[in-house]
């Protein structure tokens, strides 16, 4: 989060500075998780998704090119594809949940379409 509240759609892209009522309430929610039982691993796992959460939000979709159900290599689809400039985020998202991005690209990319007990994987629109 090192570009703080300005760098996150979900939190309005706002152009703010830390104030003290920020670390107030930084103190009071690790003291409220404290208070609930959650130790400093389990309050660093929280703290993880919630990142996760704001970096994917920052993840961006274009059209590619000419509709068909070709699928390349990288996971993009002729339909839809991650923008180059948001691949960043796909991938702190990924690291921050522990998750591969390579195949949470493919799964955001793709459907998987059951029709007569065949399974069919289609480009996203």
């Amino acid at each position: 989060l090192t570009n703080g509240v300005s760098g996150f759609k979900y939190l309005g892209n706002k152009n703010s500075k830390k104030s003290k009522r920020d670390v107030n309430g930084y103190k009071e929610t690790i003291e409220c998780l404290k208070n609930i039982g959650l130790d400093d691993n389990d309050s660093k796992v929280i703290f993880q998704i919630v990142a996760a959460v704001l970096h994917i939000g920052n993840i961006e979709f274009e059209q590619r090119g000419a509709v068909d159900e070709s699928t390349h290599d990288d996971g993009s689809s002729e339909n839809a594809r991650i923008t180059d400039a948001s691949m960043t985020s796909l991938v702190i998202a990924c690291d921050l949940l522990g998750l591969e991005h390579d195949e949470v690209k493919e799964a955001i990319l793709t459907k998987l379409l059951t029709v007569g007990g065949k399974t069919i994987k289609k480009a996203q629109d």
